[in-house]
């Protein structure tokens, strides 16, 4: 199994990546991505640090650890130019933070 859809503590998770991976290891997955949430203001940073640290964590490991982001509030019409950045800045996954009846995003994200 291999979970594509993971935060840390980059936004709100509450695992250090490293334990992240640890704990997805102990449970038998072969591999994840971490995907923290981002949007316009903090995708730039938010990919830097994720990058580096999946390409870290990556070195001597036959664990799989992809780096990506979770898109998360962009208006509808921004999502695929904002999927083009991501993947720009190195995402390998990217994910988008959907409708849900607790979450208030803009309508037609799903459909984006």
């Amino acid at each position: 199994m291999i979970d594509f859809h993971t935060h840390s503590i980059i936004s709100d998770g509450e695992l250090l990546p490293s334990e992240l991976v640890r704990r997805a290891r102990v449970n038998g997955y072969a591999g994840m991505a971490i995907t923290d949430h981002a949007d316009e203001s903090n995708i730039k940073e938010a990919l830097c640090q994720i990058t580096k640290i999946c390409k870290q964590l990556n070195k001597n490991s036959d664990f799989i650890i992809l780096p990506g982001v979770e898109l998360t509030h962009i208006p509808p019409e921004h999502i695929p130019e904002m999927v083009k950045k991501a993947r720009s800045l190195g995402a390998k996954i990217v994910v988008g933070h959907g409708e849900t009846l607790s979450e208030p995003v803009a309508g037609g994200t799903n459909a984006a």
